[in-house]
């Protein structure tokens, strides 16, 4: 996720979910996590879905979300056959259209039919089972993940179809942020985690490989390090230790999750942490950004983030019964869906580091070549690969002629040939690593996708990408090949290429072009200064380092009611309003003071300040009306309090009651109610009429 950037995920929901807004605004604003939400019209979720024009089919840069609740697309149905006929037709409306981003259907929960529920959720999690870019989850899942006991608001539901808490809507909004930074941020490639007080409680050198503690804390750290490992992801120690006194503890802890199989590599030394970890990088051609380092000492950390700012350091906490908590919380570890490729990465560094020893050891670069015995398969995509081409756009940023970053769909409807470049060589198996496409215009074969994986790069793998397009060109009968080339901040080394094979200066908007019968003939001539091959930047000023804000997140945001509190805790100062403040006089004013206060978000309120002036909307309404029926017992009407606008007109209608403990008299709640009725047959016998 870039700098700056703030991408919203729409919301179609099936009932008021506009309090989302609060979670993402303060994640947003004052945690530093730049996403929100863009929240579709009320109740509109198959008109969402059926209209191509909608927000959310619009929507082509984030991800959508659509929250589903049986009950209020059954309404007053109360029959299976109901409720699975509804689930029929929402499953009709998600699979009519190509999903182009991901789309999260959330199941959420209700007090009612349970079971006709069951039977409409189990109808649609088959029909959207092999739907790509679609996963359902139950907001129930969500609850007990973020400690919601008590998500319902039958008050609010039946004022303003809130259905939920605040603290509900917060466990929702902050689950939902936190899967698509996952999806958007850098990818995580590299975890470097120390030892003593992190790996397990105590030191090693001090209470011996038997007398330090595998408590729960590491064994919550070292199950999701061991997760990792597991998906591709480079798990390294890195201590300030004697290296035998770490392997007795791998070699005879058997209650160790994390073991010897799951670690890459170790740097088990007294030397600076920041040149060790920087030493990894470079051996394994990873970014610092693409690293997290994780250490209980405050001085290692703070070495870290001052002499390499781009890796994602965080402090684990010194209490450790937090430690399960924490690291359940830590976003900067989780890690999305993986591919065949993901699986094998591990595998694949070892034999990178194979390649380099070698190189190292040839006489010339071209001796090393030759040693290689590289073989390139060049292939139309189809199903087995379209998931790794996919990823590839999203993730190559050095050689990559355009940043072209297409999902699976997008791949599965292209117009043109799309191909996916494998590479093997006697050390072993790359995968697949490079794509381009190419389409004919008249005489013209324009390339519209080249890129490569770094790790394949300055082997010769590009021209002979770059030759089979060529090759193409020619059998389509072209006279010209143009390529589509987009600078961004870290694609030189395409520039660079495109550059030698074309013989010409290439400008982002300018396509270059040459006769294709020059590339089609196009060979990799090795030098000594090959042996530079291009590696991912260490400092990546175009990233926005997210450290603090997930550490913030791990210590402080660990429950719905903490996320609230958290929220609550930074309200927005009063505006000015062009009145005196006046404080609250009596112990109504006060209770209702505190409720605005809560509610808007704004500190302090005085009791002549503008309901709407502070910001307030209907939906605030309904969350006060929940709220003083909760705490204080008032039966309040929403027609009373749509018709007052302060505080002091709101106490003098309930009465100034001590404490704020009498119930305003039901048959006045009743009489307003009526009064309003009346008012809106009249308004449409007066309709009628002037119609008439």
């Amino acid at each position: 996720m870039t700098s700056g950037a703030t991408d919203r995920l729409v919301v179609s929901a099936t009932f008021t979910a506009d309090l989302l807004n609060d979670v993402a605004n303060f994640l947003a604003h004052d945690v530093g996590v730049p996403a929100g939400f863009t929240i579709a019209p009320y109740g509109q979720v198959f008109q969402q879905l059926l209209d191509p024009m909608s927000v959310l089919r619009q929507n082509n840069k984030s991800a959508n979300v659509v929250c589903i609740r049986w009950i209020d697309l059954v309404q007053h149905a109360s029959t299976e056959t109901d409720y699975v006929n509804a689930a029929r037709e929402i499953a009709a409306a998600l699979t009519g259209f190509a999903h182009t981003v991901p789309c999260t259907v959330l199941i959420c929960p209700q007090h009612d039919m349970a079971a006709f529920a069951q039977s409409a959720t189990a109808h649609l999690e088959t029909a959207l089972r092999n739907v790509k870019n679609v996963q359902l989850i139950f907001a129930s899942s969500v609850f007990d993940a973020y400690g919601v006991d008590q998500p319902y608001d039958q008050r609010g539901d039946k004022t303003g179809h809130i259905p939920y808490t605040a603290e509900a809507f917060a466990a929702i909004g902050t689950w939902l942020l936190r899967q698509y930074h996952a999806h958007s941020r850098t990818p995580l490639k590299m975890v470097a985690v120390d030892c003593d007080n992190t790996l397990w409680s105590g030191v090693v050198g001090e209470d011996g490989a038997e007398g330090i503690v595998i408590d729960d804390g590491a064994i919550a750290l070292q199950a999701r390090l061991a997760a990792l490992a597991e998906a591709g992801v480079i798990i390294a120690l890195l201590s300030k230790n004697q290296a035998a006194d770490v392997d007795t503890v791998f070699s005879t802890r058997a209650d160790m999750r994390l073991r010897p199989e799951h670690i890459l590599d170790r740097t088990v030394n007294w030397q600076s942490k920041a040149e060790n970890l920087s030493a990894l990088a470079a051996k394994y051609a990873v970014g610092h950004d693409a690293i997290a380092f994780l250490d209980d000492n405050p001085i290692e950390c703070a070495e870290m983030r001052s002499r390499l700012p781009a890796v994602q350091t965080i402090e684990i906490p010194k209490n450790r019964e937090n430690l399960p908590s924490f690291v359940d919380n830590l976003w900067v570890l989780d890690h999305t869906a993986t591919t065949h490729e993901d699986r094998k990465r591990i595998q694949m560094y070892q034999e990178n580091v194979a390649r380099n020893d070698s190189q190292n050891a040839a006489v010339s670069f071209a001796d090393f070549l030759a040693g290689l015995e590289l073989e390139i398969d060049i292939h139309c995509v189809n199903k087995d690969s379209i998931d790794r081409v996919s990823q590839l756009t999203q993730r190559t940023n050095q050689f990559n002629i355009n940043l072209k970053r297409l999902s699976v769909d997008d791949l599965r409807h292209a117009p043109e040939e799309v191909y996916s470049v494998s590479v093997r060589d006697r050390f072993g198996d790359y995968g697949i690593v490079g794509a381009m496409s190419g389409h004919v215009d008249n005489s013209v074969y324009k390339v519209d996708l080249f890129l490569l994986s770094c790790r394949a790069l300055g082997k010769g793998v590009e021209h002979k990408m770059l030759a089979h397009l060529g090759a193409r060109a020619l059998g389509f009968g072209c006279t010209e090949l143009i390529v589509d080339y987009t600078e961004g901040p870290r694609n030189q080394p395409a520039k660079y290429f495109l550059e030698a094979s074309f013989s010409r200066s290439v400008m982002s908007g300018q396509l270059p072009s040459t006769d294709p019968s020059v590339l089609a003939d196009l060979t990799f001539e090795p030098t000594e200064t090959a042996l530079s091959m291009p590696v991912p930047k260490n400092v990546t000023s175009d990233k926005k380092n997210f450290a603090d804000a997930y550490q913030f997140i791990a210590d402080k945001l660990t429950t719905g009611a903490a996320i609230v509190g958290a929220f609550s805790a930074g309200r927005r100062a009063r505006p000015e309003l062009g009145i005196p403040f006046m404080a609250p006089s009596t112990n109504i004013e006060r209770n209702l003071s505190a409720i605005w206060e809560e509610v808007l978000n704004v500190t302090p309120i005085g009791v002549g300040d503008d309901f709407q002036d502070l910001g307030g909307k209907s939906i605030h309404l309904v969350r006060i009306h929940s709220l003083m029926a909760e705490r204080f017992g008032y039966a309040l009407d929403l027609v009373t309090l749509f018709a007052v606008s302060t505080v002091k007109q709101l106490a003098v209608r309930i009465g100034d009651n001590v404490g704020g403990t009498t119930k305003v008299d039901a048959r006045a709640s009743d009489r307003a109610a009526k009064m309003k009725t009346a008012r809106t047959h009249n308004r449409r016998r007066m309709s009628r009429r002037e119609t008439a």
